[in-house]
């Protein structure tokens, strides 16, 4: 694709990359067309779609409330075929920043007790990112 290829331009493959990690990428969401339209551009692209997601949610972007209600692990195991390797990288440098933020939470000798100390919104927030950590886990074969 051509950097003049609209459907190669940086702001589709956003948008694109926006849709497949908001929960509503299915064909019953977005219809069939849209949604095999957009698996094309990310097959025929997946090292851009990657830049992208990088740039969009992860290093100084990466916001943990943002995270945990998005579907990152989705959107990487659609792309995993095209750059295993990459999306390895990927994984881990997600798993790590997942990590730091729930690290009181680890190191807590008594969790339920910490949960009594937290408001619901951080334990349904905690709870929200140890589901994804979990399925990144399970995309490493962790």
């Amino acid at each position: 694709m051509s950097s003049t290829d609209p459907l190669g331009s940086e702001q589709q493959i956003t948008q694109d990359v926006k849709l497949i990690v908001s929960g509503g990428f299915s064909p019953d969401s977005i219809g069939p067309e849209k949604y095999e339209a957009a698996l094309a551009r990310v097959r025929a692209a997946p090292s851009a779609y990657l830049d992208a997601l990088e740039k969009i949610y992860m290093g100084p972007n990466f916001n943990a409330q943002q995270q945990s209600e998005l579907y990152l692990p989705d959107f990487l195991e659609i792309v995993a075929p095209f750059e295993p390797a990459r999306v390895r990288q990927i994984l881990e440098a997600l798993l790590r920043q997942f990590n730091d933020v729930m690290v009181i939470h680890d190191q807590a000798q008594d969790t339920e007790a910490l949960r009594a100390l937290l408001p619901n919104d951080t334990i349904d927030l905690m709870q929200r990112l140890e589901q994804k950590r979990m399925q990144l886990n399970a995309l490493l074969g962790a």
